[in-house]
Parts: structure tokens; sequence; C-alpha cells
């Protein structure tokens, strides 16, 4: 397994780049992982779209939509304690909670170590944990400080 650190300086570094390179790279990083599970342990994985491989840019794109829907979800069920029927509470989902929402009152960089930490937790290999971190720290979680759970949870519907 990753070093959290590592993917930590990983997503930092792709806070850099927009929305749409983010889903890109979630994308491209998820089949390679379908392709080889031992990428899921790279933070750093480097994957340059081949279109004679890998098909059109935009079914990349919407694999990474997907991806990224299935962690933010994930994430927002721990946060929000809004956990489906029937699945309880664990003492990883409230330290998880805890620490994401004491981050909430730092700067990008902790969000996103919080994050980091929050969706490797719940499984998510370093290689998507990375690009992830920082889409979801921009898009759902920094606008929605104030009313975090409301906005997150409307946020998703309309996603």
């Amino acid at each position: 397994m990753a070093n959290e650190t590592t993917v930590v300086k990983e997503a930092e570094v792709l806070l850099s780049k927009d929305d749409e390179a983010l889903l890109l790279e979630i994308g491209l990083r998820q089949r390679a992982i379908q392709a080889d599970p031992a990428h899921g342990d790279d933070p750093h994985l480097q994957i340059e779209y081949d279109s004679t491989h890998m098909g059109l840019i935009d079914n990349i794109k919407l694999l990474g939509r997907r991806i990224m829907t299935r962690w933010n979800k994930e994430l927002y069920g721990v946060i929000c304690d809004k956990k489906p029927s029937g699945v309880t509470e664990t003492t990883e989902d409230k330290k998880v909670r805890d620490d994401l929402l004491k981050a909430l009152n730092l700067g990008d960089a902790a969000v996103i170590t919080a994050v980091v930490t929050g969706l490797m937790a719940l499984g998510a290999p370093a290689a998507i944990a990375a690009p992830v971190a920082p889409f979801l720290v921009r898009k759902f979680i920094m606008p929605a400080r104030d009313e975090l759970c409301d906005a997150w949870g409307q946020a998703i519907t309309a996603y």
C-alpha cells in the first residue's frame, strides 16, 4: 500500500489540473489498474492516452466521472453520516469524518491530506485517490464549507 504522504504530494501536484483533465486522469488510471492491479499502489502513475488501445477520449472521461462519482458518494456517506440503510458506522468512519471536518478550517493542502486519508481508508487505490482528492476538494468540499453536507448531497444529485 502506498504511503499517504506520497499520495498527498501527488494530489497537490494534480490540483493544478482543471476538472476535465482530472476526469481524464482518473479514467486513464482506472484503465491501467484494470489491466494491472499493481498500478493501484502508484500515486505517480503516468498513463499516456492512446486512442488505438484505449478507445474514445470521451469514454475515458466518462469512466473517470463514474469512478469519481463512486468515491464522492463513499466519502460523502462517511463525512455526512449518510450510510446506506443497514450499514453501521465504523470507528474508522468516525475518525475520517472528524479529521476532515477539523481540516476544513485549514487550507487546500490540509483538506487534500484529509481527503486522501479518507479515500485510502475506504479502499481507494493510491493511483485513484491522488486525482480524485483535488477534484473533490475543489468541486464539492471547499465551496460548501458552511453547509457542507447539505450542499454536498445536492451537488452529488446535480452532478
